[in-house]
């Protein structure tokens, strides 16, 4: 295929305009029913003069936000899994054809080993990498993180599971890793196409304090993604970071240790010494397996 005469910015962003897009669309769907599901017991006027309830209502909304979310990714996975599937099918660089996105015949070939360090690496992101970024100072400059775990804490820890930890790093890896790096890759280097990309991800987060994380978990993910050649293998790192941080929220331990400063240093400290040791030890690991 030629791609000389393409709109660069719309190539590579346009997928991730077309998932805001759906989310867009679910989440004016859901305002409208939900006003109407809140509102159907009061009079016209008392619904639409109601400033009085807007807050009420607001906080109804909230409510369902990891629905809203859940609903968006279910319609935007199949979307954006035929987009990446037809960039692989038609390889945009072809200095060097990737291997396709084959769950079946890739967990066949891999065997578990591959996914040993990916999974360390995810656990030491939430616990160390993750855990030290939401001590700096830097929530509320851009966005709010509180109030984005105060929202997700609304809903059950299952859906959040579920939702965080299942559907949206599927989607995100497809999105940011098989489609917009990938498509980088078709006009620059390697190492500028994964800037780009984690910088991208990171914007796409709405916050600073999940910017930073974002951007430091982008790049190792290409990096795993790149030396894994397969896209499962960071689908498996990112999920269990997900997992790991939904837990970190629930769990009595995890609590006492952001509740004391200096036992949260020394343990963020450790994880994240871990957490580059396991990096480091990818590419040794992958030439075992291969």
């Amino acid at each position: 295929m030629n791609y000389e005469n393409d709109n660069k910015i719309w190539r590579v962003l346009g997928p991730l305009f077309a998932f805001l897009g759906i989310r867009f669309l679910v989440e004016t769907v859901f305002y409208v029913v939900l006003w109407y599901v809140k509102f159907k017991k009061l009079n016209i006027s008392a619904a639409f003069n109601g400033i009085l309830y807007m807050e009420e209502y607001s906080e109804y909304v909230i409510s369902f936000t990891l629905v809203m979310s859940m609903v968006s990714l279910l319609i935007s996975i199949p979307v954006m899994y035929l987009l990446m599937k037809k960039d692989y099918e038609y390889p945009i660089n072809p200095r060097r054809k990737e291997k396709s996105f084959n769950m079946r015949s890739y967990l066949k070939k891999a065997e578990i080993k591959r996914f040993n360090l990916p999974i360390i690496i995810g656990i030491t992101a939430a616990t160390g990498v993750g855990r030290f970024i939401t001590m700096l100072p830097f929530d509320g400059i851009l966005g709010s993180y509180k109030t984005v775990q105060e929202n997700i804490g609304r809903s059950s820890v299952w859906l959040q599971l579920f939702v965080l930890g299942v559907l949206t790093p599927i989607l995100e890896e497809i999105l940011f890793r098989g489609i917009i790096y990938k498509r980088l890759k078709m006009y620059y280097e390697i190492t500028v196409a994964a800037y780009i990309a984690a910088i991208i991800f990171a914007i796409a987060h709405f916050n600073l304090i999940q910017g930073i994380y974002a951007f430091i978990v982008g790049i190792v993910l290409i990096y795993i993604y790149e030396k894994s050649g397969n896209l499962i293998v960071p689908i498996v790192m990112h999920s269990v970071a997900n997992i790991v941080s939904v837990i970190m929220g629930v769990n009595p331990i995890s609590r006492f240790i952001d509740g004391n400063i200096l036992v949260r240093i020394v343990v963020s400290l450790a994880m994240i010494g871990l957490f580059v040791i396991s990096i480091l030890k990818i590419n040794e690991k992958y030439r075992e397996v291969e």
